[in-house]
C-alpha cells in the first residue's frame, strides 16, 4: 500500500505532492476538520 493510499484510509485528503531523489514532500488536510474545529 502506497503512502497516499495510507492517509487518505486515514482520512487525510492529499492536495498535492513532489518526489525528489528519495524523499517526497506531500500536502494535504483532513477530511471534516472544519466541522471538527466548528463543534469545539
Amino acid at each position: 500500500m502506497r503512502v497516499r493510499e495510507k492517509l487518505e484510509r486515514l482520512g487525510f485528503h492529499i492536495e498535492a505532492g513532489v518526489r525528489c531523489h528519495e524523499q517526497f514532500l506531500l500536502s494535504g488536510r483532513r477530511h471534516d476538520f472544519s466541522h471538527m474545529t466548528k463543534a469545539a
